[in-house]
């Protein structure tokens, strides 16, 4: 009898927020992996924590068989485009800081992306450390989004994003996206890596 398979889903959003990973981390369940989730208290869509959670550093719980590991947002992300940047980099920081501790007992990581692609930093961060596979399903592009949020484009921006999701990309080992539109945008930053579609 084999051990199973350990998958971590890092996702900026999770059950009881209403997002398609919830479907697939309780059907890999049914089919036998061993899941676990890394994900931000639950605040979508208001930026409120949800009644029952309490918005500490760490939480955990059980959901459906999964261990469920959330971090700390911070409120106002919602309202303030400062603020949202600096809760991206909170909730990465935080990830990281779990990711070392625990990154390691993990088979493969699963970035569900819909919104920052901070988050991904973490499953980066344990593939360094850890020589893990990842693999990335992007629902939402950057920089694009960061601009349309209403991030100014200068120069300094641009350089430093770019060279982000350059990083973030590069060193995914597959990649899929939830629309054909995204293939040619992502494709500037991943290094030639087969892309493939998953639609909604």
């Amino acid at each position: 009898m084999t051990d199973k398979k350990k998958i971590l889903i890092i996702s900026e959003v999770f059950f009881p927020e209403e997002f398609l990973i919830n479907d697939l981390a309780f059907e890999w369940i049914k089919s036998g992996f061993d899941i676990s989730v890394l994900s931000r208290n639950p605040s979508y869509p208001n930026g409120k924590i949800y009644p029952g959670y309490k918005n500490r550093f760490f939480t955990k719980e059980k959901i459906n068989e999964i261990d469920v590991t959330r971090v700390q947002f911070i409120p106002g992300y919602k309202r303030n485009n400062a603020i949202r940047i600096i809760n991206y980099l909170w909730n990465m920081f935080l990830g990281m800081i779990w990711a070392i501790k625990h990154g390691g007992r993990f088979d493969h990581v699963y970035v569900y992306q819909t919104g920052p692609l901070t988050f991904s930093a973490i499953a980066v961060l344990i593939k360094k450390l850890f020589n893990k596979k990842i693999t990335i399903w992007t629902q939402d592009v950057w920089p694009d989004t960061v601009y349309a949020y209403g991030l100014g484009r200068t120069k300094i921006s641009k350089f430093l994003l770019e060279k982000f999701v350059k990083i973030i990309y590069s060193n995914i080992d597959n990649i899929t996206v939830s629309s054909p539109g995204f293939i040619p945008i992502i494709e500037k930053y991943s290094r030639g890596k087969e892309i493939t579609i998953i639609p909604q």
